[in-house]
Parts: structure tokens; sequence; C-alpha cells
């Protein structure tokens, strides 16, 4: 993961959307498990 994160915030009509930009040194299918899978998930943010 890149240690500074980037990303902007986009006004809309209904509220703002946020996007946030990282590089992740690893194959996509463990990033996105990461993300989806809570197990993996409680990893990257600890107990």
């Amino acid at each position: 993961m890149s240690r500074l994160p980037t990303g902007q915030l986009f006004r809309t009509s209904a509220g703002s959307d946020l996007i946030l930009y990282r590089t992740f040194h690893a194959p996509a299918e463990d990033v996105w498990a990461g993300l989806t899978e809570s197990d993996r998930t409680a990893l990257w943010f600890g107990p």
C-alpha cells in the first residue's frame, strides 16, 4: 500500500463523493478478498 493516501472530494447533487487512491503491491484477488471478506478486513484494521 502506498504510504500517503491520495484522494479527491467531488460535490454531487446528492452530497459528496470521496474517492481515495491506493497502490497495493499484491495480486488483485488478495486485495479484493481483503475488502470483501470480514476476517481478512479485520487483519488490515486490527482488533
